[in-house]
């Protein structure tokens, strides 16, 4: 369809997502307006229509436009931002941001629904939603997959290769968590850990500590002895983050994950939603969901693949020829894995999986996702 008549708007974050369980996920250093006005020009350079804030709707690309700030390709993700690009003609809303249940576009789906339910254009903001396309994840999926352990341990009981895990915390943040009513299920004490322990639930050292709701890398460590456990453990579970004029909210939570360190190689797979495409000029229909060639990791700092904000992923990644994973069973393997978590959270655009091979004296190589992410850019 000629997006002439479909002009999209690009959403980048503004917005602190909420606090769910105790766990706040960071907010993004200047919310996606890169990567957001990337895809903006990238569109546009497709011939795809463009709603801007100040400079009206763009169709065509020229050179000028590459050098013009990213916040004037994207609109802010608040009520406000979005209520602008639809008055200024957006028709599609791509949303490039961290969505959570009471998103402001969640609000807006639930009054597209009740608009196309009645056959009305009335709302109390006067826009007419009914022929409004939003691309993205949904608000409440995105909330309930963003728990990265709970999303694990659901894959893990659909039978699909994953990291070991358990959720950890110390007796005073549980004493904390009872006082303000937050109740969380299978949460291992810190104090009460062992070697034995950890081994009885498919973990040793060296050995991975996380947050729940992290972002990237952020957070993430390698640690290679119980001593260094339980110094980073309360390293992690003390940092603190200023969230609207608080200074008291936990910056990853009240209990954090450890997870088995798988020490081969690392791949990133992008997961792509059913639809039709056009790939090398031909249009191709996909009816389940599909995943792009593996992107391989290198270069990692303590076993642990750096956070694109520090490290650009260019300088350590690179994709797989096809020879290189369409002849390789393992990859095949997880490739498989990766496609049928994507159709399990319902993914409705692109996702993000992050997956490791393991290595031992007495088994061959084998891959497990580690990391899914919503939002994959």
């Amino acid at each position: 369809m000629s997006s002439t008549t479909r002009p999209i708007a690009i959403l980048y974050q503004s917005i602190q997502p909420p606090i769910v369980d105790g766990v706040i996920k960071p907010f993004k250093p200047g919310g996606y307006k890169d990567s957001g006005a990337d895809i903006a020009f990238n569109l546009l350079a497709q011939h795809y229509s463009i709603v801007t804030p100040n400079r009206g709707i763009l169709n065509h690309n020229d050179d000028e436009l590459k050098s013009i700030p990213d916040l004037e390709w994207v609109f802010p993700d608040s009520k406000e931002g979005i209520e602008d690009c639809l008055r200024k003609g957006a028709m599609v809303i791509w949303a490039n941001t961290v969505l959570f249940d009471d998103h402001p576009l969640h609000d807006l789906i639930k009054l597209q629904q009740a608009q196309i339910e009645n056959d009305s254009e009335w709302s109390d903001n006067g826009l007419d939603l009914r022929q409004v396309t939003f691309i993205g994840q949904h608000p409440k999926l995105v909330q309930q997959f963003d728990d990265k352990f709970e999303t694990n341990q659901m894959l893990r009981r659909e039978n699909l290769s994953v990291a070991n895990s358990i959720l950890v915390s110390t007796r005073e943040k549980l004493e904390e968590m009872q006082l303000i009513g937050i109740y969380k299920e299978n949460i291992k004490i810190l104090e009460e850990l062992s070697v034995e322990s950890l081994h009885d639930f498919g973990i040793q050292f060296p050995l991975i500590i996380k947050p729940v709701r992290g972002r990237g890398s952020e957070g993430v460590e390698k640690v290679d002895t119980f001593e260094q456990l339980i110094e980073k453990s309360l390293e992690l579970l003390n940092q603190k983050i200023q969230v609207n004029d608080n200074l008291n909210v936990l910056k990853y939570g009240y209990y954090f994950i450890v997870e088995e360190f798988l020490n081969g190689d690392e791949l990133t797979l992008t997961v792509m939603p059913p639809g039709t495409y056009s790939i090398d000029h031909q249009q191709v229909e996909f009816s389940k969901h599909w995943a792009l060639p593996p992107v391989k990791r290198f270069n990692h700092m303590n076993g642990v693949a750096p956070y694109n904000g520090i490290v650009a992923v260019i300088h350590n990644s690179v994709a797989l020829k096809r020879m290189e994973f369409t002849m390789d069973e393992a990859i095949q393997k997880i490739m498989r894995d990766c496609e049928k978590a994507a159709e399990w959270v319902k993914a409705k655009a692109p996702i993000r999986i992050d997956c490791r091979s393991h290595h031992t004296e007495d088994s061959v190589q084998h891959f497990k996702m580690f990391d899914l992410n919503m939002k994959p850019t």
